[in-house]
């Protein structure tokens, strides 16, 4: 059962901005060059004219936003009066601030839960994204020639589901990772971000719902802002969804977004048992389930993460994934998972937006794939060292912070006790940018973790760590 929503509730989303979202998307203003007010000032504006805090918004009280941002009221207070004298907001007495800048895109309705993935700036220690660094087999080939691009040129270069020969390789890599995919079942995508916006896009209309896990994937719930979609929160244990929680709020919603591989943000992994459970608990109410396999190699054993793909029935499952983490997030190859049927129509549903991904990039990701087990071995070996030395630091510096069980991915989530907007306000203040656990929440909860990053060098997350040591 979706909820009905009127014209004057969608108006109510677009105009009110809670705290969280707007710190978040004023995140790493202070950058140091200048004074404190001029750099909360100027990130306003480009908030604005980015049309990330549409016209119309009623930000905050002043009194909560100084708190949440780490200022003064009176640097806060003199930083409003300024773009209201510049045309950018106006200030009412018990009223509030409101966005009135015709510079603003009012057609923008994101939660700033991916505002932080942008270059910080020169200063700053960026803690913000668990995204790896090119991995040695990436370096090493370097900028290859493609002899095989000359087989594509009599063609016009558009292949919405992806050149053959990437399909069929993806596909042989899964088989080998323990999910049994021939090439017809794939659809080769910009990056993961596009290929869970195509299966959102395709599976759920502005103002149904959607159930997710909470926590989650900070990027789909900023998809599903954007869609206007509904988030209805799953709680999670340390062996993943709750199995009654989704028998029980299935009536509410037809598609589970979930992650019982190497779950992002926790580094969790779902057990066969409770994988089951949730296998069951769908087919039963025929829901259509997207899985997000993005880590699902990534893993602290020398064995992939079990998916949902032996347990459902194959027209009820949309798998997402990346080769973004194996290789380099500069390489946007993503892909999806599902029935010949599904994978047709999300090619034509994807048309409307993107005609294909680039040859040249297909191609070369194609090469990479030939030596994928390489790849994977490295990273594997990689992450578990990191895991070891970023864990002994992070004790050494703040040991009253506990550190969750870790399974793989590229993260750690941590709970450090103590109101995480508070912490990220100061280490903000040192010059360090962090990510707390509200963004990570449909419900906004989680107010006391955060998620680190395991891929950083360990003098720069010493220094990060010491700098936030000094400050709190």
């Amino acid at each position: 059962m979706c909820k009905n929503w009127s014209k004057d509730s969608w108006k109510e989303i677009m105009t009110t901005l809670g705290v969280d979202t707007l710190c978040r998307t004023l995140s790493g203003w202070n950058n140091l060059a200048s004074s404190v007010g001029q750099s909360l000032e100027e990130a306003f504006i480009h908030a604005i004219e980015a049309g990330f805090i549409p016209t119309g918004s009623t930000l905050p009280p002043q009194r909560e936003l100084s708190k949440s941002l780490a200022v003064g009221r009176g640097t806060l207070q003199a930083a409003l009066k300024n773009l209201e004298n510049r045309g950018y907001l106006e200030i009412v007495q018990g009223s509030g601030a409101r966005v009135r800048s015709a510079r603003a895109r009012s057609s923008y309705h994101g939660s700033g839960r991916l505002f932080s993935l942008t270059n910080a700036p020169a200063p700053y220690i960026d803690l913000t994204s668990g995204a790896l660094p090119a991995s040695p087999v990436m370096s090493r080939m370097g900028l290859p020639k493609i002899p095989e691009i000359s087989d594509y040129l009599e063609t016009d270069g558009y292949f919405p589901a992806g050149i053959p020969v990437l399909r069929h390789k993806i596909a042989e890599y899964l088989s080998s990772q323990g999910i049994p995919t021939e090439a017809n079942q794939i659809l080769v995508t910009n990056g993961a971000q596009q290929a869970t916006m195509l299966s959102t896009r395709m599976t759920l209309s502005r103002g149904e719902s959607v159930l997710v896990e909470d926590p989650t994937y900070r990027g789909a719930l900023e998809i599903f802002a954007v869609r206007g979609v509904q988030t209805i929160a799953l709680s999670r244990d340390t062996q993943g969804i709750s199995p009654s929680e989704l028998a029980n709020k299935s009536k509410y919603s037809r598609v589970l977004y979930c992650q019982t591989s190497v779950h992002n943000p926790t580094g969790l992994v779902t057990g066969t048992r409770r994988r089951t459970q949730l296998a069951e608990i769908s087919k039963a109410n025929n829901l259509t389930v997207i899985e997000d396999c993005c880590s699902f190699d990534l893993t602290k054993s020398v064995s992939p993460a079990g998916t949902l793909a032996p347990m459902l029935r194959p027209d009820q499952l949309i798998q997402v994934g990346t080769l973004s983490k194996l290789f380099w997030g500069g390489l946007r190859i993503g892909w999806l998972r599902s029935t010949p049927e599904t994978i047709r129509l999300l090619s034509e549903c994807r048309k409307t937006e993107d005609l294909a991904t680039p040859v040249i990039d297909q191609l070369l990701a194609a090469q990479l794939l030939d030596r994928a087990h390489e790849a994977l071995e490295q990273r594997r070996r990689q992450l578990r060292k990191q895991y070891e030395s970023v864990s002994e630091c992070i004790f050494e510096a703040f040991p009253e912070w506990k550190i969750h069980q870790w399974a793989g991915g590229t993260t750690l989530w941590i709970d450090t006790g103590g109101k995480s907007s508070m912490l990220i306000a100061k280490a903000r203040e040192a010059g360090v940018a962090l990510s707390g656990g509200p963004t990570f929440s449909p419900t906004n909860s989680y107010e006391t973790f955060i998620k680190f990053p395991i891929w950083r060098d360990i003098d720069t997350v010493k220094s990060a760590l010491q700098r936030i040591r000094e400050v709190c």
